[in-house]
């Protein structure tokens, strides 16, 4: 024969044993907030550091050459008022944004010095006569975008090459002066 427990009386007032009291538990979000503000505070920016704001330092031109752009210097923030302005009935006019002149090209197109430079560089290339400068400096450009395509300069050489019925040597010397000369970062 089996004997039935007593139910517990679930409107008991208090709290039950073992749970803690209101003075725990404001205890308990006290230091949470406090652990909560010391954790925060590690990952606010510091005064005068810019976030997560991409600088672009390099444009790359149509035919390929690459500028490099002066930086631009960000102003600080303002510290926000202390007190919230009167509300105005009259709207308040809002100022557009300053507009910016692109800067002149540092190199001009076809027959500019960067042009000149390359055509010298080929020229002493033993075996090599240029008979067409602008098509010899259109393809050197194009190295050039190749490589920033991801070509290698060994794929840009072979690509000449087969391009042009040139030897290897002969397009690899030339992949060398368009790199020395239009885009010398992709030089080794």
């Amino acid at each position: 024969m089996s004997v039935a427990q007593p139910k517990p009386n679930l409107l008991t007032p208090g709290p039950p044993i073992g749970e803690p009291s209101m003075e725990d538990i404001i205890a308990s979000i006290g230091r949470i907030i406090a652990e909560d503000s010391r954790s925060t505070a590690a990952i606010r920016p510091v005064r005068g550091e810019i976030g997560e704001i991409l600088e672009l330092t390099e444009v790359i031109e149509a035919d390929g050459s690459v500028r490099h752009l002066a930086p631009v210097a960000v102003p600080a923030p303002s510290p926000p008022p202390a007190t919230p302005p009167p509300a105005s009935p009259t709207p308040t006019p809002v100022q557009a944004a300053p507009t910016y002149a692109p800067p002149p090209p540092q190199q001009p197109g076809p027959g500019s010095d960067a042009d000149q430079r390359f055509l010298a560089l080929a020229s002493q290339i033993p075996g090599i006569t240029i008979t067409e400068p602008e098509a010899g400096t259109t393809s050197a450009r194009a190295v050039c975008r190749g490589l920033r395509g991801g070509k290698t300069p060994a794929e840009e050489a072979v690509a000449t090459a087969n391009n042009t019925g040139l030897t290897p040597e002969h397009a690899a010397a030339l992949v060398t002066a368009a790199i020395t000369v239009y885009c010398p970062r992709y030089g080794g």
